[in-house]
């Protein structure tokens, strides 16, 4: 199914809005940052179309309490969120997400491919 999903770009508003469908409370991209993308935000509900990251992606939930149906490359799995909870979504996997109830406040980063690739370099990590 990879080939119908949408292409999530976080640095590009446009993106984004399509599959989340709200604005970012906070995010970085006014500062121009080359690596990460930062956004921190609060939402209701949420739940996704099929769409591919184009960068790693990770999340960090804020409060307690969420329950989520996600499905990552095909597979899908439940999760119950709580306080410190994450989600990690490598780059040119396919996604998506459907929280049961408020989804609460979270900070979401991106990473530059590239970026992880050099560091794995510098640090003498074959991939």
């Amino acid at each position: 199914m990879r080939h119908h999903a949408v292409q999530l770009n976080f640095r590009d508003g446009s993106s984004r809005y399509g599959v989340l469908r709200e604005d970012a409370v906070l995010s970085s991209a006014a500062f121009g940052w080359s690596a990460l993308y930062f956004e921190h935000r609060r939402e209701q509900a949420l739940e996704t179309v099929e769409h591919v990251m184009q960068e790693h992606y990770l999340m960090v939930k804020l409060n307690p309490a969420s329950r989520a149906r996600r499905v990552l490359d095909g597979v899908a799995c439940r999760e119950t969120q709580q306080r410190g909870s994450t989600a990690y979504v490598p780059n040119g996997c396919s996604h998506r997400v459907q929280y049961d109830g408020q989804l609460g406040s979270l900070h979401l980063m991106t990473l530059r491919p590239e970026l992880v690739e050099a560091v794995a370099q510098e640090l003498n990590i074959s991939q």
